[in-house]
């Protein structure tokens, strides 16, 4: 059980570290050099399967609902923001799901290595 309070406070600190780091003027400065931005309200989608294999079957299952948790949080998340860098173990953190995942799903909707950028265009500039 501690081993995993420890991998749970290692997370965190790698979330605290990242949120340090993708400060405001470094998003600006990621903008201004090209990096991908994904529009609010965004999708996640896992890739489907249709073959016979229960296993990969029940996998395609499980991803369905992970990529369901990770679109509800970012959403939700960015309803009062105009722009936020997300990163995978910020949101393997307050969803519960695997960094892995949160990255092979996310990765899809134009995520980059660690993260993923959101921007709600809806927001007027001077909020």
């Amino acid at each position: 059980m501690r081993g995993e309070e420890d991998g749970v406070d290692r997370v965190r600190a790698e979330r605290e570290a990242a949120l340090s780091v993708c400060g405001e003027r470094s998003v600006h400065i990621g903008l201004e050099r090209g990096m991908a931005v994904v529009k609010y309200p965004i999708s996640v989608h896992a890739k489907p399967y249709h073959g016979k294999n229960q296993k990969r079957i029940n996998e395609f299952h499980r991803e369905v609902r992970a990529a369901k948790r990770i679109k509800d949080h970012i959403n939700s998340e960015m309803e009062d923001r105009e722009l936020h860098v997300f990163t995978y173990a910020q949101i393997a953190v307050d969803t519960g799901l695997s960094r892995d995942i949160v990255r092979k799903l996310l990765f899809a909707v134009d995520g980059g290595h660690t993260g993923i950028t959101v921007a709600n265009p809806k927001l007027p500039k001077d909020s």
